[in-house]
């Protein structure tokens, strides 16, 4: 069984789908999940979150 998805990852996806810089998609996920995203673990939870979806099959 596939792990589900993170709460932050989940944000994270939410966000790809807006046309908005990274620094303003950080902020936003930092506010939904209520502790710091800076752009490295953003961009490894972004990572991660893609390959359980293409593990998934979605």
């Amino acid at each position: 069984m596939d792990e589900p998805l993170t709460k932050l990852q989940q944000v994270i996806l939410e966000l790809e789908t807006h046309d908005l810089p990274l620094r303003d998609k950080m902020r936003l996920a930092t506010q939904r999940v209520g502790f710091f995203i800076g752009q490295q673990r953003y961009e490894a939870e972004l990572r991660k979150a893609r390959e359980k979806l293409a593990r998934a099959g979605r």
